[in-house]
This record gives structure tokens, sequence and C-alpha cells, in this order.
């Protein structure tokens, strides 16, 4: 639009690096093209993480200059102190049982969570069990 030069997209899938940036160049034509994967043309400016491109020496945002010797961060998780605890013996409760005290014990979903999580089972879990084991409540009744 005349008289704007700035805008605010929101891209919380990241197309920024498959499809590049909106203001980059493109070769428009009708005619179909093989569709290859490519490398992104684009980095993301660790300080104030925003798409430039990957020759830019100096982020036009904030300012933040790339050195040569910069590796990239390592995204190796910590270790920690503990027991190596084998899981085999750990006598765990079937599914049905698990539906069961869900259905006897929680009137809401947060307490079928915090049953389910008693028992090695994540919210995901918990939350299917509410929602489709146990639609109708009444024919789990024991």
């Amino acid at each position: 639009m005349p008289g704007k030069d700035k805008a605010i997209i929101l891209d919380h899938v990241g197309n920024w690096e498959r499809h590049g940036l909106p203001d980059s160049d493109r070769e428009w034509s009708l005619s179909g093209k093989i569709k290859t994967p490519e490398e992104s043309t684009l980095k993301r400016c660790p300080q104030c993480m925003k798409p430039v491109a990957k020759t830019t020496r100096q982020c036009p945002y904030c300012g933040f200059l790339w050195t040569a010797t910069e590796e990239p961060v390592a995204r190796i998780p910590g270790e920690k102190e503990g027991q190596l605890v084998s899981i085999k013996n750990i006598d765990r409760k079937s599914k049905n049982e698990i539906v069961i005290e869900i259905a006897r014990n929680a009137g809401t979903l947060k307490q079928a969570i915090w049953i389910a999580r008693i028992h090695g089972i994540d919210h995901r879990g918990a939350w299917y069990i509410w929602r489709h084991e146990l639609r109708n409540k009444e024919a789990v009744k024991v």
C-alpha cells in the first residue's frame, strides 16, 4: 500500500524458510516446475530472531554481527546425576484397571489427569480416557 512501509507477519510454522520473505524477488510463471528440496537462503538472527539472508554479516534489524568463527549453538541436553531403573520390573496397572479407577474416582478432567499420571500415563492419555473411553460413564460402572 502506498505510504505503508512496515508489516507484522505472524508465521507460526516457519514458511519463510521454504518460500522466502515477502519482499524477496520471485520469478512468477504459469508453467509447472519440478519440485526439489532446497536449502533455505535465510538464517535467523540469534539476538532479535528475525530472518535475514544467509550472506548477511550484520543484522539490519538489531545490528547483531556474525563472526567467521561463530559456531552454531549445539542443542545437546545436559547430564544429571541419577540412577537408571529398569521399567520391565515395574508393576503397572492394565489400561482397563486405570479406566475403571478414573471412572470411579475422577469427577473432572483435572482429576483424571492426576490419576493417570500416578500410573505413568501423560495428560494426553488421560484426556483420551476421559473423552473416549468414558464417553458413556454409565456403561463403565462396575
